[in-house]
């Protein structure tokens, strides 16, 4: 009958040992049958024995002790089921027999080729540039300075590219931390640069949709909702890149975190604007190049269209109007008042 030992180290390195003969040591020593490199282990901690159809346990002079489920043992011999775990030091050995039942099989997901287009460097330094040359066009087309314009336009692209280039290096830092242990910085690069670069994209589909409907309801729909699924996409990418949390998992984490951010952005912006302001303003800028796609009509059409409002019977008809209701109107005879 064979006993099957899951030895964990402290750096969650796992190791299994199956055993048929018995007594099984464990311990740090080299004549150990299990050999754990664990400073807070004893060099002969531990004996698994296996008496009939049982299997007990018992402590061999340890210095730390051991626990078994999270229980503090004594030196007294203790009896073993499958799927306890022994914690010796930092080290925790998981007892299972051969019929122990496992988890069910978790469907193999594939990664994206995305993932694998944005791990080659020349896909990573093309898209970072591709993203600060629409940067740098998009700032050339909406700031306006009369001094100093080619300082804003270079102080807007080198802002883009600090924000790229923070994004991937604090998500290369959670690479290093959490299980995966990979910084995959240029990856976290690549996919910073594509989401900038749909991101103006998208710019010029609001500007176009606020300035064909002149509803700045709809703009503000589509951009918000647009810039929050974008969002959610770059973190959902970024927690691929650096954990391994399940599918459902990332994508609820990064759809919660992208309408939070998006809610807030909205909020902000809507209490910032009620105020008053000498000044209008507007959601976006009109752009020369839009002229042609609007519908045209010509000066006399206009004016002819519009004649009703600026007529002169029309002001005449309302002044003797006005005129009228004030003839109609009662007179008051004015009293005198008496004193005595």
């Amino acid at each position: 009958m064979k006993l099957i030992l899951e030895v964990r180290n402290h750096e969650d390195d796992t190791r299994h040992y199956s055993f048929s003969d018995f007594p099984v040591r464990i311990g740090r020593a080299f004549n150990n049958d299990v050999i754990v490199s664990d400073p807070f282990v004893s060099p002969h901690h531990l004996c698994i024995d296996r008496e009939g159809d049982a299997y007990t346990v018992v402590d061999t002079g340890s210095e730390n002790g051991f626990s078994i489920n999270g229980e503090p043992k004594s030196s007294a011999k203790t009896e073993l089921r499958s799927g306890d775990k022994l914690l010796l030091g930092e080290t925790g050995i998981f007892v299972y027999t051969p019929d122990h039942p496992v988890a069910d099989t978790l469907p193999l997901r594939r990664e994206h080729q995305l993932f694998g287009w944005i791990a080659v460097t020349r896909n990573v330094w093309t898209s970072f540039l591709v993203a600060l040359i629409l940067t740098f066009e998009w700032a050339w087309l909406t700031i306006f300075t009369p001094d100093g314009e080619g300082l804003a336009l270079t102080s807007t692209t080198a802002t883009a590219a600090g924000i790229i280039i923070f994004w991937a290096t604090v998500w290369s830092v959670a690479g290093r931390l959490t299980r995966r242990h990979k910084a995959n910085f240029q990856s976290h690069v690549a996919l910073a640069s594509l989401c900038m670069i749909v991101s103006r994209v998208a710019w010029y589909v609001g500007s176009y949709i606020n300035f064909l409907t002149s509803d700045n309801w709809l703009s503000q729909a589509v951009t918000y909702g647009f810039n929050s699924v974008l969002l959610g996409f770059l973190l959902y990418g970024s927690l691929t890149l650096a954990s391994k949390m399940p599918h459902k998992r990332k994508v609820a984490v990064a759809a919660l975190l992208s309408l939070g951010l998006t809610a807030s952005a909205f909020l902000f912006n809507t209490l910032s604007t009620h105020k008053f302001n000498q000044q209008p303003v507007y959601s976006a800028s009109l752009e020369p190049y839009l002229d042609k796609l609007a519908p045209t009509q010509t000066v006399g059409a206009f004016m002819k269209d519009n004649n009703s409002l600026f007529a002169a019977d029309t002001f005449v008809q309302v002044a003797k109007s006005h005129k009228a209701a004030q003839s109609k109107a009662p007179v008051i005879p004015f009293q005198r008042s008496k004193h005595k």
